[in-house]
């Protein structure tokens, strides 16, 4: 979709890599067409590993709640903001994937992580939405369980897909508008999250925002009483709570260091 395609990548403690122009894990997505994807398919597991290069990712306004439990919410430097998960201190590292490409047991996965292979982008030579997927993914298969098109109709698998892809670009959508209303109020703040790891080792994450509580406050009843309505004021507060997750983050992070080998050993 274009407002995806467009969507800012936050910079966490470094720019995130990606191809220009792409979105975030994307390399080179195509529309799904029955004449170009009829005999293929979806690997049965699908390997997370194409996260584990990202220290933060996407959300939507509607998985705050689910977020908040795991990981803080920040708020990007480019407007209008785009609110993402933070995964990781570094740059190129999501401490939530392991070697194996699993996700950590019983941590909410973020919507964008999983609609990929798929995608919802916009074909501007036909001023319209259309299914896409990442054909450079590595899990499309020949054949298999998991097909693409049953016959000459789309199988259940990629009915799905677009469905979810659907809800998730208008979810997308709601949560621009979310933050554009926090934009155009002044509430996002740049912040620098600062961390010490074992070994008094300090580290920050930096070019990120977060809502401005003393301005928050200051908010006139009538905006509180709109954003009550439309589920602004339940995403601000769960991107509150969020903030309780960096004590938790900067831990795991510890964990990872103490495994890691000094530079120059074998």
């Amino acid at each position: 979709m274009a407002e995806d395609a467009k969507t800012p990548t936050p910079t966490v403690d470094g720019p995130q890599e990606r191809q220009p122009g792409l979105p975030l894990f994307y390399r080179d997505p195509q529309p799904v067409a029955r004449d170009r994807h009829k005999g293929k398919g979806l690997k049965a597991t699908v390997n997370l590993a194409f996260a584990a290069g990202s220290n933060s990712v996407p959300v939507t306004m509607e998985e705050f709640s689910a977020i908040a439990r795991d990981y803080p919410i920040v708020f990007s430097m480019e407007r209008p903001a785009v609110p993402v998960a933070v995964l990781g201190f570094r740059r190129g590292e999501n401490i939530y994937v392991d070697g194996q490409g699993g996700w950590a047991e019983h941590h909410y996965i973020p919507g964008y992580v999983r609609r990929y292979p798929f995608i919802f982008m916009e074909m501007k030579d036909q001023n319209k939405f259309t299914l896409c997927i990442d054909e450079a993914s590595g899990l499309i298969t020949e054949g298999g369980d998991r097909p693409m098109f049953e016959g000459e109709e789309p199988s259940e698998l990629t009915k799905k897909a677009l469905e979810f892809c659907a809800a998730y670009h208008r979810q997308y959508v709601m949560t621009r508008t979310f933050t554009e209303e926090l934009e155009a109020k002044g509430l996002l703040s740049a912040k620098t999250a600062n961390i010490t790891l074992p070994g008094q080792r300090q580290m920050a994450l930096q070019g990120i925002r977060q809502i401005d509580e003393e301005k928050f406050r200051a908010i006139d009843d009538a905006t509180i009483a709109a954003w009550h309505k439309n589920g602004y004021l339940f995403a601000i507060h769960a991107h509150f709570i969020s903030q309780g997750n960096w004590q938790p983050l900067a831990q795991r992070m510890g964990r990872r260091v103490r495994t890691e080998k000094p530079a120059g050993n074998a």
